[in-house]
């Protein structure tokens, strides 16, 4: 049923694919109930239903489908946004470490954004793992940070320039060199702005300012409230952290 399904895909009869992909699912097969989920999402063959299409892939999840917890990581399907994150990273994880090909790069870009130098070599190793699986946008990722040094040391001709040239018969080509203008100069007379002391009670703990990322997160994908709002400066409205809120919206309160 389900080879027939892919059939009548290809042929672009996507009702009577649905139509099949539906039975097939019915008995159990768990690849069929990833497609089904997908049409219904998408409204192929048949109107859009996201929950039919949640039902599909949950039950793909519970027999092991990696694509089913890929899946359930991606759409915004629930008002409690925090429980989503959540689950999303987790199953996120499970799907990479089953070597699905979508999930690798997906959770190598939740470490790439990351400046600290452990989260840029997992990013590298997923990246290559993809790579590795024949996913092309992997490659040309992993070629760019091959090539400029980013989460290992530069390896320009050893292994970017041959991922690149092994793209370049698949019509991809190098990406785009982005030059950045540097700062303007700051006037040597310009006094400097005082920045006060970040002084957390909770952890009895105190931070200069300093540029870096604000990871807001503990290692395992679970909120860290305190980094937030245990700040004096916080509290007292003299110092506000707004871009997190206006990033994360509902999953703060």
């Amino acid at each position: 049923m389900n080879a027939l399904a892919q059939a009548l895909e290809r042929a672009g009869q996507s009702e009577e694919a649905f139509a099949w992909y539906a039975r097939s699912a019915a008995a159990g097969d768990t690849s069929a109930q990833v497609e089904a989920g997908r049409m219904w999402v998408y409204g192929v063959g048949y109107e859009v239903d996201v929950n039919h299409a949640l039902a599909h892939w949950q039950k793909a999840e519970r027999q092991g489908s990696a694509a089913g917890r890929y899946l359930l990581a991606t759409p915004p399907v629930t008002d409690h946004s925090l429980i989503l994150k959540i689950q999303a990273f987790a199953r996120l994880h499970a799907a990479a470490a089953a070597n699905y090909p979508p999930a690798l790069p997906a959770l190598a870009m939740q470490h790439g954004h990351l400046e600290y130098p452990d989260r840029q070599r997992k990013c590298v190793a997923l990246l290559e793992r993809a790579s590795k699986a024949g996913d092309a946008r992997s490659a040309t990722l992993l070629a760019e940070r091959l090539f400029r040094g980013e989460g290992v040391p530069p390896q320009p001709e050893a292994a970017a320039q041959a991922l690149l040239r092994q793209l370049q018969s698949l019509g991809i080509i190098a990406l785009p060199e982005v030059r950045i203008a540097p700062p303007a100069s700051i006037s040597t007379t310009s006094a400097p702005v005082a920045r006060p002391i970040s002084r957390t009670p909770v952890s009895a703990s105190s931070r200069a300012p300093a540029r870096g990322d604000f990871d807001h997160l503990h290692a395992d994908g679970r909120p860290y409230p305190h980094s937030l709002h245990a700040g004096t400066s916080v509290t007292a409205g003299s110092k506000w952290p707004g871009t997190i809120w206006f990033r994360q919206q509902r999953h703060r309160h």
